[in-house]
């Protein structure tokens, strides 16, 4: 379920930015700076993982110092 909400959210991404992209046709760097914005929002939803604390949870272990 995860993946397909992934997935939905990058074609999202790539609909939004297709009309910004002919706005910025004259201006070059207008034009690098939305593609770097795309890539690092493409690379944020991918690299999100809400479960990540739960895994290192378990790493910490409590000794009896008894």
């Amino acid at each position: 379920m995860r993946k397909i909400a992934k997935i939905v959210l990058t074609f999202l991404v790539l609909i939004i930015a297709t009309p910004m992209f002919e706005i910025a046709k004259t201006n070059p760097i207008l034009k690098l700076t939305l593609l770097a914005g795309i890539v690092a929002g493409i690379t944020a939803i991918w690299k999100y993982n809400p479960n990540k604390d739960e895994k290192n949870k378990n790493d910490n272990c409590n000794l009896d110092k008894t």
